[in-house]
């Protein structure tokens, strides 16, 4: 729903991810206009863009993505193109289909640099070039974070949200999660175990029974 910057710093330097909400068709004078314009910010001075990509997505579904790009991007930003599961998914026609459309559609708005490359989220798998690669499109400068084990701006409690979040869309299915909003209203680091008590904040009053569930079957999954 917000950015949240993550911090790499290794031996190499420091890369400064900013990670954007998701971007879609959104209307006007929403939260979900807010969430794009988000995204869109982010886009006001990198120094090379990460645009992932589904193997199984066609060119139409990315029109939204490439709308924001051209509209907001620098043409001289150089544009890595991460062709996502290739764990799971062999290259196809439909697939090279794609990546194809994707680099024409950028290339012909005037982008000067895109590239293509094959990850694995999950497993991993091509992240470790993809990150020397993107050392290598970095300017030297000075650490914008100095504490070498700071991983992102936002604190934990932050992160605590997003996984009682998490779990409401995988015990609430697809639409009542999206009107659910999580607070934090206590982090005990120094008790063990660690304690955490939050609210989960609903639209409307029916909505509560769905959270909570038939004798609190559903935060009782959630909580563990």
């Amino acid at each position: 729903r917000e950015r949240v910057l993550g911090i790499l710093t290794n031996e190499t330097g420091q890369i400064v991810f900013v990670d954007t909400p998701g971007i879609h068709k959104a209307k006007a004078g929403g939260f979900n206009e807010f969430m794009v314009g988000e995204a869109a910010e982010s886009l006001d001075g990198p120094n090379l863009i990460w645009y992932l990509v589904d193997p199984d997505s066609e060119l139409e579904h990315e029109k939204t993505v490439l709308d924001l790009l051209i509209a907001k991007a620098d043409r001289r930003t150089p544009v890595a193109v991460l062709l996502n599961k290739c764990d799971v998914r062999a290259k196809s026609a439909k697939t090279d289909q794609l990546v194809t459309g994707v680099e024409k559609t950028l290339t012909d708005a005037g982008f000067e640099q895109v590239r293509v490359s094959q990850i694995s989220g999950r497993r991993g798998a091509g992240v470790e070039e993809l990150v020397k690669g993107t050392f290598a499109s970095m300017p030297e400068g000075p650490f914008l974070f100095p504490d070498e084990d700071q991983r992102s701006d936002r604190p934990l409690g932050f992160f605590a949200a997003e996984k009682i979040r998490e779990q409401l869309f995988m015990q609430l299915g697809d639409e009542l999660p999206y009107s659910c909003a999580v607070e934090i209203t206590r982090f005990a680091e120094n008790v063990k175990p660690l304690r955490i008590e939050a609210t989960i904040h609903v639209e409307r009053d029916s909505q509560k029974g769905m959270v909570i569930g038939k004798s609190g079957s559903v935060l009782k999954s959630v909580g563990v």
